[in-house]
């Protein structure tokens, strides 16, 4: 033997690998497959989710000593050349400028973050993840990027599951075929995105029309070609605007008008389009967070949320889903840091963001639960003031936001974000295991006093009294802003409210809490009084929109927490009178005065009646009207029996009220002021203000609109 022969080295097997087609379970079993995703085999044994093929090896093989020995040569080399020319302080990288129209492609080289935006996955790393701190160094960023990543078959016959059973059950899911059948004809998909953009106050700040628009002529173009999760999104929208159409329908119903077979039948549409949207999401594997995850998984919270007029605990875990998606996915980041983020999506980015902050404190609020989303984890802008059609996404840079006086679609979520800041530190001060420093409260204060003042004039939050007078729809908006003020009036001087009735020093507390209350409950009976046939507010818009807030619990918590307050106040009056000073003029709320018994008496006979007319549909109402009637006996005040649970030859029970009331806080403005005057500023000034100026709905034509450029476009590339 030669000594060439010697040293030959032996090439490995020069078998050409066959291309694996077949699934691994029709592979396993010698099965014939028709290699569609899942495939007819799979789905007729109930197996669509473990339908899984291998993926092929890459024509590129890499070593893993190899590469791990390459990257650590380049480490130390690149460690070593720092050692030797030190970089000067006064030369790093600068902090993104709080210039909301700054929008770079450099990043922060102090912090190394990672935002991968792939085909079908976009995950976040943060700045302490061996990813991201690789990913400083450019160099070893490119290499990273060409590893391929293989996916792992799942062995259900192991045992092997991909998740919890609550979030992929072993049901027989749905193929893409069977999905897409439920789609509805195109004239009624166009009817329900009509009622849908029409009716849903957050649906612009989760989906920017115009580019929305061209995906769902594109679906209808070529529907195979959509992606699941986009689908997803769509029988969202299908549900939620049948939600809407229902609740218009239940309404018309209760005055004698429409039949209630309709109202059933809606209910039972919204049903079946709520589920499709479900299998769309475990289809399209949702915790790999494709693009429209997010999107979707909002709008299906939405769909949820609306299903009940009471608070519901699963709907908060459903949000905690939202949330981490939202993190995984670095929308809590501010996007301009990442250079791969184009202004467009980073425009979206911030109104999706803003939106889960406001989500995450209704919801914490509602349940009196910590809230998921702290300031020290996020970083993002509030957007801007601006319409879809200021902005597309071929945009280079975004334009400068309209002032707030520009009643945008966005201006409410821009000032309900404003907002949001003090009435998250209202909710860790209230809720403290101690009793808060009352400076912290007076602070506090006026801080939410000037929120409320830099409200523009169109939507300042109107007394109750006053607000029929304004028959355009943003009087809606206007009077949930006040509604939620106040609750955050009621939250933030909560913990001396009883104090106040036995020391002076916190005399103001107890008058901001129960006035407050008066006022969201002159709200409530304003609602049930004036949106009825011949009521003032009796426009079919308004109508629908005030429905859609009394259905849900967006409202009906409000309410709830400003009965609890007074009849905490009012069972303390009973035991413990306190002195009121005798006056020939009326009583001014937010003043100096104090509330009286006879006020609160009033208020909550009113507020009786409305919750036993509720108590049918809502166990938080029934609970309310049953408290209501159990403190108003007590004071000696009788109201009607029919919803009494409470027998009258028994003693009361003795409880203490005081901890009846759950830790709550909404997210909405106002002005409260630390002095005696309460201003909210002059009603009959407002001006009559009509969004349809901006949007015109009913000339939106679905079936008509210009394709020349949308069809040239990629599905990912349309976000």
């Amino acid at each position: 033997m030669t000594t060439e022969a010697a040293h030959r080295v032996v090439p490995p097997s020069r078998r050409r690998e066959k291309a694996i087609l077949s699934c691994n379970f029709c592979r396993r079993k010698k099965l014939k497959c028709d290699r569609q995703q899942p495939c007819k085999t799979c789905t007729d044994r109930g197996l669509s989710v473990s339908c899984v093929y291998t993926a092929n090896p890459s024509d590129k093989s890499y070593n893993v000593h190899d590469r791990v020995d390459q990257l650590e040569k380049l480490v130390s080399s690149i460690m070593k050349a720092r050692d030797l020319d030190p970089a000067p302080q006064d030369q790093a990288a600068a902090a993104v400028p709080k210039d909301p129209s700054y929008h770079s492609n450099t990043c922060d080289s102090d912090l190394p973050e990672h935002v991968r935006l792939d085909e079908d996955t976009t995950i976040y790393s943060h700045s302490g993840h061996w990813s991201s701190i690789l990913d400083s160094i450019a160099e070893i960023r490119e290499e990273l990027d060409q590893i391929p990543v293989v996916g792992q078959p799942r062995d259900f016959a192991r045992g092997e599951l991909p998740g919890p059973d609550l979030l992929f059950t072993l049901r027989k899911s749905l193929t893409r075929n069977e999905i897409l059948a439920a789609i509805p004809a195109r004239a009624e998909a166009d009817e329900l995105l009509h009622a849908y953009f029409a009716s849903m106050d957050m649906a612009f700040a989760i989906l920017h029309l115009p580019s929305f628009r061209r995906q769902y002529e594109k679906f209808w173009a070529h529907p195979t070609e959509a992606p699941l999760m986009w689908i997803g999104t769509l029988f969202c929208i299908f549900a939620l605007a049948t939600r809407f159409q229902s609740i218009a329908s239940t309404r018309i119903n209760i005055e004698g008008v429409s039949d209630p077979a309709d109202v059933s039948f809606q209910s039972a549409r919204a049903d079946l389009y709520r589920e499709k949207a479900v299998h769309c999401m475990i289809l399209g594997n949702y915790t790999k967070c494709p693009p429209f995850t997010l999107e979707t998984f909002m709008l299906y919270f939405m769909c949820e949320y609306f299903r009940s007029p009471d608070s519901q605990f699963a709907i908060r875990i459903l949000l905690s889903m939202v949330v981490q998606i939202a993190y995984r996915m670095g929308y809590h980041r501010e996007p301009s840091r990442f250079r791969n983020i184009t202004p467009f999506k980073a425009e979206m980015r911030r109104r999706i963001w803003a939106s889960i902050i406001q989500l995450d404190l209704v919801s914490c609020s509602q349940l009196g639960l910590p809230k998921m989303v702290h300031e020290s984890t996020h970083d993002v802008m509030q957007p801007r003031n601006l319409l879809d059609e200021d902005f597309d996404e071929d945009i280079q840079q975004l334009p400068q936001s309209r002032p707030d006086t520009d009643l945008t679609p966005m201006v409410f979520t821009r000032i309900r974000h404003r907002f949001l800041r003090i009435v998250s530190r209202i909710m860790e001060v209230s809720s403290s295991s101690t009793l808060p420093n009352y400076e912290d409260i007076l602070r506090l204060d006026g801080e939410l006093k000037e929120a409320y003042d830099s409200i523009p004039p169109e939507l300042t939050p109107p007394l109750a009294k006053f607000l029929g007078l304004d028959n355009s729809f943003i009087n809606i908006r206007r009077l949930y802003m006040g509604v939620g003020y106040m609750k955050a009036l009621i939250q933030l001087h909560r913990p001396f409210h009883l104090l106040g009735r036995t020391d002076a020093r916190y005399a103001q507390s107890r008058i901001k809490c129960v006035d407050a209350a008066f006022e969201i409950l002159e709200f409530q009976n304003v609602l049930d009084n004036q949106t009825g046939p011949g009521g003032r507010l009796g426009n079919p818009e308004f109508q629908l929109r005030s429905s859609l807030l009394r259905s849900s619990s967006l409202l009906s918590d409000n309410f709830l927490f400003a009965t609890v307050i007074l009849c905490v106040d009012l069972d303390r009056e009973v035991s413990t009178p306190m002195p009121v000073a005798k006056t020939q003029s009326e009583r001014v709320r937010f003043g100096d005065e104090q509330p009286t018994r006879n006020e609160m008496v009033e208020a909550l006979i009113k507020s009786y009646h409305i919750w036993a007319k509720a108590s049918d549909t809502s166990q938080e109402a029934k609970t309310a009207a049953d408290i209501t009637k159990l403190v108003l006996r007590k004071a000696h005040v009788q109201v009607g029996s029919d919803l009494s649970t409470f027998p009258t030859d028994l003693p009361l029970p003795q409880f203490d009220l005081a901890d009846f009331s759950t830790a709550s806080v909404q997210y909405n403005l106002g002005s409260t002021a630390s002095n005696a005057a309460f201003d909210f500023g002059d009603p009959l000034g407002a001006q009559s203000s009509n969004m349809e100026a901006f949007i015109d709905f009913q000339n939106i034509d679905w079936p008509d609109m210009d394709l020349e450029t949308s069809m040239q476009e990629d599905w990912d590339l349309s976000f």
